[in-house]
């Protein structure tokens, strides 16, 4: 076998491997699944939504608002993700009224540039609805849902400022969130399949500086 024919082998493995791992790669998840919504309200002036810790590092890659009937939203919806104390987003999206946003869990979903969520932090998360209906879960007013297990609920949060802003205010339910907001979340690739796609990625670019040699 020539060199060059040796070279084009192991950039070829090395494709093979990225395909591996994109194929592996987890795919984006609601962090709430609503089982039984709580009392339902119009949502005006209100932010709504929670703070939440993660128990192992993900990729924020959506943002998106309850859907009361999953008929379409009656109003746009501002999103936002914070960290905890900061009233700076580190992202915020808007969820289009009507039907043409995605809807996944009873929300209406927006894509969002990948944001690293890192444990040891707390974030919030909260929208604003200029008309609509909100509910929750884990409080007095009932509701149930289904946590993924990468996240812990702290408490509910909310802001009265009829725009979005930072919600600082809180009922003091643990484990509980106004809906209003959610998240999605996915798995960050293991060192192993990041040195993968490094080298992979070095393969290649050998590959053709010796082809144009």
């Amino acid at each position: 076998m020539t060199h060059f024919a040796k070279s084009r082998a192991v950039a070829l493995s090395c494709l093979l491997s990225l395909a591996a791992v994109a194929a592996s790669a987890a795919p984006s998840t609601p962090a709430i699944v609503l089982a039984t919504s709580g009392t339902e309200f119009e949502s005006t002036p209100y932010t709504l939504g929670f703070s939440f810790s993660v128990q192992s590092a993900v990729s924020l890659d959506a943002l998106g608002v309850w859907d009361r009937d999953a008929d379409g939203l009656e109003a746009p919806g501002e999103v936002a993700l914070w960290k905890d104390g900061d009233s700076k987003p580190l992202t915020l999206a808007t969820v289009d009224s009507g039907t043409t946003a995605t809807l996944l869990g009873g929300f209406r979903w927006v894509p969002v540039t990948a944001l690293l969520l890192s444990p040891g932090q707390v974030y919030v998360v909260g929208t604003f609805l200029d008309g609509g209906w909100a509910t929750s879960f884990g409080l007095a007013q009932g509701g149930s849902a289904v946590v993924d297990g990468r996240v812990a609920i702290v408490e509910d949060r909310f802001s009265t400022d009829f725009m979005l802003t930072y919600p600082n205010d809180s009922n003091k339910s643990a484990g509980g969130a106004w809906l209003g907001a959610n998240l999605q979340i996915s798995a960050v690739p293991e060192p192993e399949q990041a040195a993968m796609l490094v080298a992979g990625l070095a393969a290649i670019a050998l590959l053709a500086r010796r082809r144009q040699s």
